[in-house]
């Protein structure tokens, strides 16, 4: 019997703010598996990069009917991720895959299963993956 993690629905994760630019993308393309919203990792925040963490925690959980994500997940390219992405205990079969992403806020797998965890690219203020399992592979550069 598998564990049930809350996941909070899209309405939850805009809260009283739009969109930014990113995040527009991303609920747009989703379903193709590769959003590219950048070539290059960028180094600071703007409404073309952003995509808050949580938007990114609802994908790696399966998404929603408002959001249908591909069996392997989303690769995502030059986004500038805010806040804690934060999968502590989570577990699913899909993918993290990030490139050329800025992270704002440490990102945390700790004890969590993932289908595999592929950063390259990425700029991180630091990493907690303590107990992290994965099925494929890992790969941080």
């Amino acid at each position: 019997m598998g564990i049930s993690f809350y996941r909070k629905s899209l309405d939850e994760i805009k809260g009283g703010t739009a969109w930014s630019a990113a995040e527009e993308q991303l609920l747009e393309e989703a379903h193709t598996g590769i959003v590219f919203i950048s070539e290059t990792r960028p180094e600071e925040t703007t409404d073309a990069h952003m995509i808050r963490a949580e938007l990114i925690r609802h994908i790696t959980l399966g998404g929603c009917e408002k959001l249908r994500v591909p069996d392997k997940g989303i690769a995502i390219a030059g986004a500038f991720i805010t806040d804690e992405l934060d999968l502590q205990g989570c577990d699913t079969p899909l993918d993290v895959f990030l490139v050329a992403c800025h992270f704002d806020t440490q990102p945390v797998f700790r004890d969590a299963r993932l289908g595999a965890l592929y950063l390259p690219g990425c700029m991180l203020p630091g990493l907690d993956a303590h107990r992290l399992r994965v099925k494929r592979g890992v790969l941080l550069n």
